[in-house]
């Protein structure tokens, strides 16, 4: 072996800077914080949605689906009774679009009522879930 090749071998590894990171956070402050960069950052014309979970814990996920579910369940009740409130606008269309049109307006009101429910079940099953293990 050539010398250049021992004092390769000799050679120590340098340790690798680590980068601080930020400590996950579960606090109804952080769930909020979440909550509202979701609601005003993700406008729709990206075509994509963005989650900015990145400093939660599973129980700040759970607490910003607290926060989801019931807003999703209330719009759902409101567009469900959308045609009910606005009856004589949709008196003065024809038939078939009418029907379509409160066709489409309940779809999408049950869809949105069924995925807040979805998310308030699983977020109370989450939280019981962690109190049974606890115990």
């Amino acid at each position: 072996m050539s010398r250049k090749s021992k004092q390769k071998s000799k050679r120590k590894a340098k340790p690798q800077k680590t980068v601080p990171q930020r400590p996950l956070q579960s606090s109804w402050w952080a769930a909020v914080k979440s909550f509202l960069k979701e609601f005003f950052l993700n406008h729709g014309v990206n075509g994509f949605h963005d989650s900015y979970e990145e400093d939660l814990t599973n129980e700040g996920i759970r607490k910003k689906d607290l926060i989801w579910g019931p807003l999703f369940l209330v719009t759902g009740i409101a567009i469900a009774l959308l045609p009910l409130y606005r009856w004589g606008s949709f008196v003065e269309e024809s038939l078939p679009s009418r029907i379509f049109l409160i066709f489409v307006l309940e779809a999408t009101a049950i869809g949105m009522g069924i995925s807040g429910f979805t998310r308030i079940r699983n977020a109370i099953k989450t939280k019981s879930n962690k109190n049974d293990s606890e115990k």
